[in-house]
C-alpha cells in the first residue's frame, strides 16, 4: 500500500479499535486556507471622487452655457420706426343749445293755427302760429276810419284858410277870421298825427297776431294746442338756434391741460347710422370741478348741425397733437411704466434693459422721447423676460 494509509483504511482501523462495534464516523473535511490580508481600496475611492468632480463640472457648464447650447426661445419683438403719430382725447358729450328762446305772443287771443311740431327746423321769419285777428282788425278799421274823417276835415279847413287869407289881403276880410282858419288847420293836423299813430299801433297789434321765428332754429317744445286761448305770458314754443348748437363734455383735468380753443375734432352722434361730423374746440373751462376732477369743454360744428334733439349723446374725438417722425411704442412693452420706465431691447440676439422716457397718454401706442433709436427691436411682451436672455434672431416684427 506503499506505507501510506488511505482515508478508508483509517476508518476501518478506528472501527476495529472500538471493539468491533460498528460506529459511523463523519469523515473529516479539509479546512479552507486562511484569508489573505489586503490593503484599503485607495484607488477605487480616487476613481469615484474623480467621476463626481467631472459630473459637477459638466453640470456647472450646462448651467452657465446651457442657453448657448439649446435653441433660443422665440419671443415677439417690435421694431421702432419713425412715423406720424396723432394724440387724441376721446370723450362722450351731449348736444347743447347755446342760444334758445321761449316764444310767446305779444297779444292775448285764441290760437287758430300752430304751424310746427316739436323737432321741426324753421327759418328766421317763418310763421309759427296765428291768433284770431278779428278784434285787432276791427280796431285797425276804426282807427283808419277816424283818420280818414279827420283828413277830410283838414282838407276843408285848408280851403277855408286860403279864402280867409285872400279876403284879408284884399281888405274884404278880417285878420281874426284868417287866424281862426289857420288855428283850425293846425288843430286838425295835430289830430291827424295822433290818429295816424293810433292806426299804426292798431296795425302793429294786428300784425302781432302772427307769431314768427326770431332766428333759424329747431323747435324743441310746443306745450299748447290749436284753439287754446293764450295770454302774453303763455309759452307757445321753445326754439333753439341751429347756429349756436354745440356739444358739451367733461374732460379729466390731466388731459384737459393739453386742450386749446381751435383744435380740430370729430363728432359722431349716437344712432343706428352714425355719421362723422367735423368740428373744433370752442371753449375750455378754466375751472376744475372738485367733485369730478374734470373741466367742461364745448365743441362746435363746422358744418350743418345734425338733426338730433338737444341732449342727444355724441362721441367726440379731439386731436391734441400731430407729430411727424415720432417714435411710438406699444404701452404693453414698457416695464414699470409709472416708476422707472424701461424696455428690453434685443441687441445681437441678447435682451438688454434700456431706460426710456415717453409721453404718458391713454392710448395703446405712446410716443417715446428718450432712450430709443429708429430700427431697434423691443420685446413686445416683456413680462417674464430678463436682461441677458438670448432670443432667436429674426424674431423682430417691424414696420
Amino acid at each position: 500500500m506503499g506505507g501510506a494509509m488511505g482515508l478508508k483504511d483509517a476508518v476501518d482501523l478506528a472501527q476495529g479499535e472500538a471493539g468491533g462495534e460498528a460506529q459511523r464516523v463523519r469523515p473529516l473535511r479539509a479546512l479552507p486556507p486562511p484569508a489573505r490580508q489586503t490593503s484599503p481600496p485607495r484607488r477605487g475611492w480616487l476613481r469615484a471622487g474623480l467621476g463626481l468632480a467631472i459630473l459637477a463640472a459638466l453640470v456647472g457648464l450646462f448651467v452657465v452655457y446651457g442657453p448657448f447650447w439649446r435653441a433660443p426661445p422665440v419671443i415677439p419683438l417690435v421694431t421702432v420706426e419713425p412715423g406720424l403719430v396723432v394724440r387724441v382725447v376721446v370723450a362722450n358729450g351731449r348736444l347743447r343749445a347755446a342760444e334758445s328762446v321761449t316764444v310767446r305772443s305779444r297779444v292775448a287771443g285764441q290760437l287758430i293755427e300752430l304751424a310746427f311740431e316739436e323737432g321741426a327746423r324753421v327759418a328766421r321769419g317763418a310763421v309759427l302760429a296765428r291768433l284770431d285777428p278779428a278784434i285787432p282788425a276791427s280796431v285797425v278799421a276804426q282807427a283808419e276810419a277816424a283818420l280818414s274823417s279827420r283828413r277830410s276835415e283838414l282838407d276843408q279847413a285848408e280851403r277855408d284858410l286860403g279864402r280867409a287869407s285872400a279876403l284879408q289881403r284884399s281888405g274884404a276880410g278880417s285878420v281874426v277870421t284868417r287866424d281862426d282858419a289857420r288855428f283850425a288847420v293846425s288843430r286838425l293836423a295835430r289830430d291827424i298825427a295822433r290818429l295816424e299813430a293810433a292806426a299804426e299801433e292798431a296795425r302793429a297789434r294786428l300784425e302781432e297776431t302772427v307769431i314768427r321765428a326770431p332766428f333759424d332754429g329747431i323747435i324743441t317744445e310746443r306745450p299748447v294746442d290749436g284753439g287754446q286761448v293764450v295770454g302774453t305770458d303763455t309759452a307757445l314754443y321753445t326754439l333753439v338756434a341751429t347756429s349756436a348748437l354745440d356739444v358739451e363734455t367733461e374732460i379729466d383735468e390731466a388731459l384737459a391741460v393739453s386742450l386749446a380753443v381751435g383744435q380740430p375734432a370729430r363728432m359722431i352722434p349716437a344712432g343706428p347710422e352714425p355719421r362723422a361730423i367735423d368740428g373744433r374746440v370752442l371753449w375750455v373751462s378754466p375751472r376744475v370741478d372738485p367733485a369730478t376732477g374734470g373741466r367742461l369743454v364745448r365743441v362746435g360744428f363746422l358744418g350743418e348741425p345734425p338733426a338730433i334733439p338737444v341732449g342727444h349723446s355724441v362721441d367726440i374725438t379731439i386731436e391734441v397733437e400731430r407729430r411727424e417722425g415720432a417714435l411710438s411704442l406699444p404701452r404693453a412693452s414698457i416695464l414699470e411704466a409709472r416708476t422707472a420706465p424701461a424696455v428690453l431691447v434685443a441687441v445681437n440676439g441678447v435682451l438688454a434693459r434700456r431706460p426710456i422716457r415717453f409721453i404718458d397718454w391713454p392710448a395703446a401706442e405712446v410716443i417715446v422721447t428718450e432712450g430709443l433709436s429708429a430700427g431697434e427691436a423691443v420685446a413686445l411682451a416683456p413680462l417674464g423676460l430678463t436682461a441677458g436672455m438670448v432670443v432667436a434672431p429674426g424674431a423682430a416684427a417691424g414696420d
